[in-house]
């Protein structure tokens, strides 16, 4: 299904299309968890999650709502690389994520 969801043979569910990192869930977790793999590119995250776009300008990402930035820097930021940049504590941008309901892939 091109940009949605699916189950590849290996048993890791990740995100369709656009190239670079994806975001990838393990098997065995559950469809309705929001689960964040640090390692995904920003782009990828909001292609699964939206709502994480708006929760990151709250945070400071303010550039992430300008046209075209997601779909250009958001195809290779991770949110530990974007963080650093910005000068905004990991810890706090996990805290906000884990508290609109999203599990953190360490």
């Amino acid at each position: 299904m091109a940009g949605g969801i699916h189950r590849p043979a290996g048993g890791i569910q990740s995100l369709a299309g656009g190239g670079g990192m994806q975001a990838r869930f393990p098997a065995g977790g559950r469809m309705d968890e929001k689960r964040i793999d640090l390692n995904a590119s920003v782009y990828s995250l909001c292609g699964a999650y939206p709502e994480i776009r708006d929760l990151m300008a709250e945070l400071g990402f303010t550039d992430i709502l300008k046209p075209g930035m997601l779909q250009s820097a958001g195809r290779f930021m991770t949110l530990p690389r974007g963080a650093a940049l910005r000068k905004i504590d990991l810890g706090l941008i996990k805290d906000k994520l884990r508290e609109r309901g999203f599990v953190i892939m360490e």
